[in-house]
């Protein structure tokens, strides 16, 4: 199974994926039914078929395909006691430890590391229904202590908390002094998913923009989930073109793909057809913002973006060898529709 969602991953040419799995009382039994494997033993078998596959991949020369591998976001449920909450971050923190982000071997000539490095825990998150039972600052005294250890402890473990996945205009909860998107803000979030409800705050709106001296804080579209969850009818009434209008950094992801059966192609379709002032220089930046926001190191950022700017001048090149005989001539932007015709002739639906 580990090998068949790196399959499909590669497929849709992704070089790198941060995963959230739900943690929190999800041991698996054994084969044999005699064992329970334990969180530490699920990030080994991860770690063991992204080195399995990306084995594969070194052996035909195929590494820059998956050069990055793969990191967890930490994710527990916002529906659990304060108590439970201290014991998950505490599990948190011990799994950042015990799989940090090693980088093991030499550097090949893509400037791609030769061999996998260990898994690593990116960030944490809470998730579930945004306004119950909890919001965000709910946990305040807890997440404030959980950055505090971290901090002493030299760990990176941004928050990437959901937030504003709603139709409420507070954001999070019928309480306006509950809103999950201002306790992202405040609790200096890197990213939050969905932010479905956060073009209802313009002042807060500010503080998610990217300007020459803030990053900003990235929002994780997600517009198939956000469709079947009716937060709207349909693609066109989504707010990410005001999200993008305003400069707000954003990324395309795919919300419970297993769940849903949906992939990041039908995703960054959905993207395109979505809005009028999309085109692919768009999807590029979208794909820009999903490595700069990435918990990736900066060096292998770098790495990632050179992949992406010689992938995306291959994709170039490919559609201008294939449709410019289709023009009318090289210096119009006109197709010739006899050639294209001829070139691409109607289909006829059969009948059973």
């Amino acid at each position: 199974m580990k090998a068949k969602a790196i399959d499909r991953m590669i497929e849709e040419k992704i070089i790198y994926a941060e995963l959230r799995p739900m943690l929190l009382d999800k041991s698996i039994p054994s084969n044999d039914g005699k064992s329970i494997i334990d969180n530490p033993s699920q990030m080994r078998l991860i770690i063991k078929g992204v080195q399995e596959k990306q084995a594969e991949l070194k052996k035909k020369g195929e590494l820059d395909k998956f050069p990055f591998g793969l990191k967890i976001v930490y994710c527990t449920p916002r529906s659990i006691n304060k108590a439970l909450m201290r014991t998950e971050m505490k599990q948190c923190i011990e799994l950042k430890i015990q799989f940090p982000d090693l980088i093991c071997g030499k550097r090949n000539a893509l400037g791609i590391h030769d061999t996998y490095h260990s898994l690593t825990l990116s960030g944490f998150d809470l998730v579930g229904a945004e306004d119950r039972p909890n919001h965000i600052g709910f946990y305040k005294e807890e997440l404030v202590a959980f950055r505090k250890a971290c901090d002493q402890k030299g760990l990176d473990l941004p928050f990437l908390f959901h937030a504003g996945e709603t139709l409420l205009d507070t954001g999070g909860s019928t309480d306006p002094a509950n809103s999950n998107l201002y306790d992202a803000v405040l609790l200096n979030s890197k990213r939050i998913g969905h932010g479905f409800a956060l073009m209802k705050h313009p002042h807060l709106v500010e503080k998610f923009k990217k300007t020459d001296t803030s990053p900003g804080i990235c929002v994780e579209l997600c517009p198939i989930s956000n469709e079947l969850l009716h937060l709207c009818r349909n693609i066109k009434e989504h707010p990410f073109p005001e999200l993008l209008a305003a400069g707000i950094p954003c990324t395309v992801n795919s919300d419970n793909p297993s769940l849903f059966s949906n992939s990041m192609s039908h995703e960054f379709y959905q993207i395109m057809v979505g809005a009028p002032t999309m085109s692919l220089s768009s999807w590029k930046q979208l794909a820009r913002w999903s490595i700069e926001y990435s918990c990736l190191k900066p060096q292998q950022q770098a790495e990632g973006l050179k992949l992406l700017d010689d992938s995306w001048r291959e994709f170039c090149q490919q559609v201008v060898h294939e449709y410019e005989p289709l023009m009318v001539s090289k210096e119009s932007d006109a197709i010739d529709e006899a050639k294209a015709e001829e070139a691409y002739p109607k289909r006829v639906p059969t009948t059973a």
